[in-house]
């Protein structure tokens, strides 16, 4: 089995961080441990996964596209939102990639998801993404609202500006 791995964080700050790493090292963990042959690392740095326009996420469209040639056998994701926060389009890509006989395994949830409760969970799995990303961007907004409401500061500082101990 070729294996392919698709890793993504969202942001910039993430980037710097360990959690590609991580999905590097766990990826590489499931593969030896199961035999297969690594194909290719696809690593999207500092990409939402909340857009429906895979133009935005050019490595994961990448990734999609090396597997419908069946450049590999089988996706690895660490978890299914690496994949995508969006249901439908874990749903349309997922739904692709085992017309053509692309497997999808995902570390962190450990589930086949070409069985009628693998696809099931997958849904539930990919709603759940979806729910967290869309309450994470409310709650989000309503914290820059209240800090507008009572005067602060709402952004990146200006270059020479500082917070005093109050933030402010």
């Amino acid at each position: 089995m070729r294996a392919a791995l698709y890793a993504r964080v969202s942001s910039e700050e993430q980037v710097e961080g360990y959690s590609i790493d991580a999905q590097r090292r766990a990826f590489k963990t499931l593969v030896e441990g199961r035999g297969w042959t690594i194909h290719r690392e696809y690593v999207e740095e500092g990409k939402s996964a909340r857009t429906e326009n895979i133009n935005k996420r050019p490595v994961f469209k990448e990734a999609i596209a090396d597997g419908l040639d069946r450049r590999y056998d089988i996706l690895v994701v660490h978890k299914v939102d690496r994949f995508s926060r969006k249901l439908r389009i874990t749903l349309e890509y997922f739904d692709k990639l085992g017309k053509a006989e692309v497997g999808f395994v995902s570390i962190i949830e450990q589930m086949d998801f070409s069985t009628p409760w693998g696809k099931f969970t997958l849904s539930m799995l990919g709603g759940l993404a979806e729910l967290y990303s869309d309450n994470l961007s409310q709650e989000t907004k309503k914290g820059w609202h209240e800090r507008r409401k009572q005067g602060l500061y709402c952004g990146t500082l200006p270059f020479g500006a500082t917070k005093n101990a109050d933030g402010i």
